[in-house]
């Protein structure tokens, strides 16, 4: 008889423990005039002794966990996007003019770079949290 357990951890829901194998057997047992028999012709336990073999498959389905981070990615971008444009609108405040002028393309496409790469750390970061 093969019984597989699993163990559920009480409050600690993010640890999966390896499951359990307990194996029953019954054991054979032989009089001596048997024992001696087979001594002399161990091909007779051929028969008798099984292979076993123990396999192990894990699988994980990640199809939701990567539609979940595309929603999120999608999401982290436009407010990237938002928060980028609100920036831009700041420092033509400051500089006192709401036109488009090329001397302040280098600033613009810095704040660009800075805005979009601060969401991208933070967004790995909850990731690497997450799959630690």
């Amino acid at each position: 008889r093969i019984l597989l357990r699993t163990v559920i951890i009480e409050g600690d829901s993010k640890r999966i423990p390896p499951p359990q194998l307990y194996i029953t057997h019954s054991q054979m047992s032989f009089s001596e005039e048997e024992r001696k028999e087979l001594k002399d012709h161990p091909e007779l336990l051929s028969g008798i002794n099984a292979d076993v073999q123990f396999v192990a498959q894990y699988s994980m389905h990640l199809g939701n966990y990567w539609s979940v981070q595309l929603i999120l990615f999608i999401v982290l971008m436009i407010v990237a996007f938002f928060s980028f444009l609100i920036r831009v609108y700041s420092l033509n405040r400051s500089l006192q003019t709401l036109a488009w002028q090329s001397k302040h393309f280098g600033m613009t496409l810095a704040m660009l770079c800075g805005t979009f790469s601060n969401y991208l750390f933070w967004f790995l970061f909850v990731n690497c949290a997450y799959w630690w």
